[in-house]
């Protein structure tokens, strides 16, 4: 079994205010849910609203299977036009 686990530093440059940028995150929020099943939580940066650091996990019973969603996950973020990765990071654990 292989716990996947992936930060993405997001850059949000038009939003105006703390509002607007958690529905913004709301909104990605619920999309990456619904369409992949992964868990996720924006995890720092909260009180600026510019930038975010997003949580994102899942578990297979293969890494491949893990490296396949997250991929689809950064694809997936490409295709917003709120924002944009700055840079992420994945880590993986084998239980």
């Amino acid at each position: 079994m292989t716990i996947g686990i992936m930060t993405i530093n997001y850059h949000l440059p038009n939003t105006q205010n703390l509002k607007e940028k958690r529905q913004v995150i709301q909104s990605i929020k619920k999309v990456l849910h619904n369409q992949f099943n992964v868990s996720i939580s924006e995890i720092n940066h909260l009180n600026l609203w510019q930038k975010s650091l997003i949580g994102i996990s899942t578990i297979s019973n293969n890494r491949k299977m893990v490296d396949k969603i997250f991929n689809k996950v950064i694809e997936k973020f490409s295709h917003f036009n709120n924002g944009y990765i700055l840079d992420y990071n994945t880590e993986y654990i084998n239980a």
